[in-house]
């Protein structure tokens, strides 16, 4: 009966976890759309010259509560990015809260998606907490097998351990990792969005509203240089349709 019931909790703990990873993977982290052009004077006219005082043009001076912050120009997204927004160098896309990109799952942690991530870090050392003390209780002899194989889980369940608790340090301050490796939030007055108490940041990053979505996955899928190809395939069809009635 006991076994039973461990092997429901092994089934529930393996559904959860496999549930919030597929759910990290596919949801939007928080992708700002990216500007594209029609034609190619839109692009040149746009374009900085090196030539030019490029750190003028490059952020613009806002101000937040008690912080003077500067909203960065991103070269490739065309666009001025909001305060905790950041460029990820492996998606190719300004992230909103951009908190880091993980190689292990394959995708950006954002706003939309951290939620499901720390949830999914929770189940996961969970799951190998259970794994380590079921084996450690059902083995009355000893096994080198399970010995070594109990060393590895524990081995695992450190680094698993070490990551949840850093991000629940990080959730606490309301600070992304991102913020928290570049030192950004070193004044005085400190962090403008800690909520002042530790349950009011874990509420607003865990159970406040994920906002929609602001680009879908057709637009997504084309760059900027298939989309100018595309119209460059029109406009010679066009063309060509032309040359052939000219000539009948």
């Amino acid at each position: 009966m006991i076994y039973m019931k461990i092997q429901y909790v092994e089934l529930v703990l393996s559904l959860l976890s496999i549930y919030l990873l597929i759910a990290t993977y596919c949801t939007d982290p928080g992708i700002m759309p990216k500007i594209f052009y029609k034609h190619e004077d839109d692009v040149e006219k746009l374009q900085i010259p090196q030539s030019t005082k490029k750190k003028e043009t490059q952020h613009i001076i806002v101000r937040l509560e008690t912080h003077t912050i500067r909203l960065k120009f991103c070269p490739t997204c065309k666009i001025y990015r909001p305060s905790r927004l950041s460029h990820c160098g492996f998606c190719n896309n300004c992230v909103l809260r951009f908190d880091h990109h993980c190689n292990w799952i394959g995708t950006c942690i954002g706003r939309r998606n951290v939620r499901s991530f720390y949830f999914f870090l929770l189940v996961l050392n969970t799951q190998l907490i259970f794994e380590i003390v079921k084996l450690s209780i059902q083995q009355s002899t000893i096994c080198i097998y399970c010995i070594v194989l109990i060393v590895a889980l524990a081995l695992v369940t450190v680094l698993t351990f070490a990551l949840f608790c850093y991000h629940t340090f990080l959730i606490c301050k309301n600070q992304t990792t991102n913020e928290h490796l570049k030192h950004t939030w070193t004044l005085e007055s400190g962090n403008p969005y800690d909520k002042g108490s530790i349950s009011k940041n874990i509420c607003n990053v865990l159970l406040s509203h994920i906002p929609n979505r602001l680009v879908y996955l057709n637009k997504r899928l084309f760059s900027q240089h298939t989309l100018k190809a595309k119209e460059d395939k029109e406009q010679q069809q066009v063309e060509l349709t032309k040359v052939n009635s000219s000539t009948d």
